[in-house]
C-alpha cells in the first residue's frame, strides 16, 4: 500500500473534520456562550476522524504482508510451492516478483505467473477495504 498518499487521505480527512466541526458549533451556539473554545470542538471531532484512519493504517502495515501471503500460499494446490520453508518463501519471493513485473511469466516454476494475479487480486482488494474502513 502507498502509506505516505493513505496517511495524506487521513490527514485530509481530518483537517476537514476539524474544520466543519468548528463552523458547526460555532452555527449552532449562534448568540449564546460556549462551554469551551471551538478550536476544541474541532479538535474532537479530527481526533475521532483521524485515530481510527491511523489504527487501520497501522493495522495493514503490520498485517497486510502476512495476511496476503498466507491466502494466496491457501489457493494453491497442495504441495504446489513446494515442501519446505525455504522452498515455500523462495516460492512467495517469485509470485512477488512477476507481481512486480520483474520477471517474465516465461522464468521460473509453473503456477507463479496465476499466484501472482491471485496476489495482486488480493492484495488490491485489501487496499480497497482499508480505505474503505478507515473512511468510516
Amino acid at each position: 500500500m502507498n502509506t505516505p498518499l493513505f496517511l495524506l487521505a487521513v490527514l485530509a480527512l481530518t483537517t476537514g473534520a476539524y474544520a466543519l466541526g468548528r463552523r458547526r458549533v460555532l452555527r449552532e451556539a449562534g448568540d449564546a456562550s460556549l462551554h469551551s473554545l471551538p478550536g476544541y470542538y474541532g479538535a474532537y471531532a479530527a481526533l475521532w476522524t483521524g485515530l481510527p484512519g491511523l489504527a487501520v493504517l497501522v493495522v495493514w502495515a503490520v498485517g497486510s504482508s502476512w495476511a496476503i501471503d498466507g491466502l494466496t500460499l491457501a489457493s494453491l494446490p497442495t504441495g504446489a510451492a513446494g515442501e519446505t520453508a525455504q522452498e515455500i518463501a523462495l516460492f512467495l519471493n517469485d509470485v512477488k516478483n512477476e507481481s512486480a513485473g520483474l520477471i517474465s511469466q516465461g522464468e521460473g516454476r509453473e503456477g507463479i505467473a496465476a499466484a501472482a494475479a491471485h496476489y495482486d487480486t488480493l492484495r488490491a482488494r485489501g487496499i480497497g477495504a482499508a480505505v474503505a474502513l478507515a473512511g468510516l
